[in-house]
């Protein structure tokens, strides 16, 4: 068997070799320059960028406060031993700029001196010294802090309404904004916008969520966040109305119409018989409406009535149209004044006696075809009296009347009469009970 041969570590083999003796003598020299380096008494500067800068404002006024560089920085250059300002950050540094007492009394900018020192509890920094600081002095601006309330205005132009449909207006939850920061920044605000971002075409209302922004009076926005400004309401829902159009026809009702006219409508012209009127769809359930009702009473020939356009609830006039005449078709008729003597008193409780004061009523007016009234005479009218429209209990009271025509089923009276009767008690029944 061959035997294996170990060969022995010598050093003096070692040393002989070139490469070691290289990678050896560069080792040594970086260790006698740290050596040399961080034993050297010399000093050294260096350069801390960005040091935050705290602003002491325990001397300002309360109705006062800074609206722009309360967040600044400074440069320090340090000074020292080498190994002691490696050390050194910017959180072992302590930048104040001092508001004493007195000094800001109102609104504007001011220069402030910036003090620095060295806060850290770093072991070996006693040498390190401050030797500059870039900038020595900032700028501060101050401003009272007010507030002031602001109507929100909400732009819904990039929302259309489908056919057939209108945009019946956008409400707001909130109807008011409370703004408050510096009062120089205030005074430049002149209006709360939300607008609804996006074009949109719609047939049902619908609600968005619309951030809320300031603007001046030039219409360029002001921006919140960079001018101080506080909204106790960022964002409001901006609720965008959408009404169904529709076609309603406008009708008027009659009452103590002679028995013809119940059958058939004595036909009249109205100035505006149909209107273009809005509605929520799901409401939108008349075609047509009766605006008001006329008293065959007040009717004469060439009479006119004139009522408000009042629509049902929840319903839109899209025409703007506030009221309409009615005339009706008295076209032919003519009038005729007769006397009334006779008088039926009606439901009168047995315990009440009746009795009519007046002899006759004068001069009332009959409408009517001339040749229904060319033989009407006083004998074919009576007033007829109803304990029910009788207020009282004993006495002598007026009370109204109505007179009623025999026999014949198209005319009328015209106007409203009353006539004087005397309430007794009924002696007869009352000893009776």
């Amino acid at each position: 068997m061959k035997k294996i041969r170990i060969q022995k570590f010598s050093m003096k083999h070692l040393f002989s070799n070139n490469k070691f003796l290289f990678v050896i003598s560069i080792l040594i020299a970086i260790v006698l320059w740290m050596v040399f380096v961080l034993n050297s008494k010399n000093e050294v500067p260096q350069t801390i960028n960005n040091v935050p800068i705290h602003i002491d404002t325990s001397g300002l006024s309360s109705h006062l406060s800074i609206i722009e560089g309360a967040e600044q920085t400074a440069n320090v250059t340090i000074s020292g031993k080498r190994l002691a300002v490696s050390q050194i950050t910017k959180d072992d540094i302590q930048l104040t700029a001092e508001i004493n007492a007195g000094y800001v009394t109102g609104a504007g900018t001011l220069p402030f001196n910036i003090n620095a020192k060295i806060v850290s509890n770093k072991s070996g920094l006693d040498d390190v010294r401050i030797i500059e600081i870039d900038p020595k002095t900032i700028q501060i601006t101050f401003d009272t802090f007010t507030s002031k309330e602001i109507p929100i205005q909400i732009d819904d132009s990039n929302i259309s309404a489908s056919d057939g449909y209108i945009k019946m207006g956008t409400l707001s939850d909130i109807e008011n904004v409370v703004v408050s920061g510096p009062s120089a920044v205030l005074d430049r605000i002149d209006s709360a916008v939300a607008t609804i971002d996006g074009s949109k075409q719609l047939s049902a209302s619908e609600s968005f969520i619309v951030a809320i922004k300031l603007y001046s009076k030039d219409g360029s926005e002001i921006n919140a966040e960079q001018e101080n400004i506080e909204l106790n309401y960022k964002e409001t829902r901006a609720t965008v109305n959408i009404y169904k159009r529709a076609e309603l026809t406008l009708n008027v009702g009659f009452t103590n119409q002679p028995t013809e006219y119940l059958e058939q409508d004595i036909g009249y012209t109205i100035t505006h018989r149909y209107i273009e009127v809005a509605a929520p769809e799901d409401k939108l359930n008349e075609t047509e409406f009766t605006i008001g009702t006329i008293d065959f009473r007040d009717i004469a020939p060439g009479s006119t009535f004139t009522f408000p356009v009042e629509l049902p609830e929840g319903y839109t006039n899209i025409d703007n149209i506030t009221e309409v005449t009615v005339t009706p078709d008295t076209e032919g008729l003519v009038t005729k004044q007769l006397d009334v003597r006779t008088f039926n008193v009606i439901n009168v409780p047995s315990n009440k006696i009746v009795t009519v004061s007046s002899r006759q009523i004068a001069d009332v007016i009959v409408v009517g075809d001339p040749n229904m009234l060319t033989d009407l005479t006083s004998d074919d009218l009576y007033a007829e009296i109803s304990w029910n429209n009788i207020s009282g209990s004993t006495g002598e009271v007026v009370v109204p009347v109505r007179i009623r025509i025999k026999q014949i089923s198209n005319c009328w009276v015209y106007g409203k009469y009353e006539v004087s009767v005397k309430i007794t008690d009924n002696i007869a029944v009352s000893s009776v009970t």
